[in-house]
């Protein structure tokens, strides 16, 4: 079973005939040896593939980036350098966060045995060292079930022991008859021991206020002393929505514009 299924990951990478692949159910051994393949071996065939194992679920989804998934790692990048520009994040603050692209396996809990591919997070230095969780974690893709899209969230949030403070999700939904495709940005925090996920449309586009991320998410409460403690990051949906509108149009679909649900296909 785990050679079949490395078979169909490694043919779905090489001939890019789609973007994920996802396994239910597995069994304890099959997945191990899978996640050895792509993870401890480093096969050159599996290098760019983000790989979200949940232990518990026995739960695999392998995904293969494309430009459209990839869009809303360029708008978190954009907006950092904006913080900069705008002095909202000093040299010594900036030096101080890495965005290194890892695969995570030390959740503990429930979460224990997970592996985690973000496809992009911010981690702050400790006397230079890395910390073990980053504190914000932006994972895109095609829209999964709310209840997976849930699971994700508390992975990062509970299985990192607290230490993720933000977890974004940008999802699209495969298009409908129209070829239109609908967008949503979900930042998720644990509130007073609740999770809290609060969804914005991207498309079709709602005029509501942006999200942000305050500085004590951002640097898990060891900020710099050179950084205003009331500081917030401003996260544009405006950018957002241009960037990916623009890549979706090369990709030969259309942003949603007003939503009906008599077209969904």
């Amino acid at each position: 079973m785990a050679a079949q299924i490395l078979a169909q990951i490694h043919k779905a990478f090489e001939t890019c005939t789609c973007e994920f692949l996802t396994f239910s159910n597995l069994d304890p051994t099959v997945s191990a040896k899978i996640l050895y393949n792509l993870l401890i071996q480093k096969d050159l065939s599996a290098l760019g593939l983000r790989i979200h194992f949940i232990a518990p679920d026995r739960y695999l989804r392998v995904v293969m980036p494309s430009r459209l998934h990839e869009t809303a790692v360029g708008w978190m990048r954009t907006e950092f350098s904006l913080w900069i520009c705008y002095g909202l994040l000093t040299p010594i603050a900036c030096v101080s966060l890495t965005d290194a692209m890892i695969t995570y396996d030390t959740f503990v809990g429930a979460f224990a045995g997970s592996n985690k591919t973000p496809d992009l997070c911010y981690s702050p230095r400790v006397n230079d060292v890395p910390t073990e969780f980053p504190t914000i974690v932006l994972e895109a893709g095609w829209s999964e079930s709310q209840a997976q899209l849930e699971r994700d969230c508390k992975l990062w949030l509970e299985g990192s022991a607290g230490a993720v403070k933000v977890v974004l999700l940008f999802k699209l939904l495969a298009a409908n008859i129209n070829n239109e495709i609908k967008a949503t940005l979900t930042v998720c925090r644990v509130v007073d021991n609740e999770l809290v996920m609060d969804p914005y449309e991207i498309f079709p586009p709602e005029s509501i206020q942006d999200p942000f991320i305050t500085v004590e998410e951002l640097f898990g409460g060891r900020y710099p002393i050179d950084l205003n403690p009331l500081t917030i990051f401003p996260l544009s949906l405006v950018r957002l929505c241009h960037l990916a509108g623009a890549e979706i149009r090369k990709q030969e679909y259309i942003p949603m514009v007003i939503e009906n649900p008599k077209a969904r296909g």
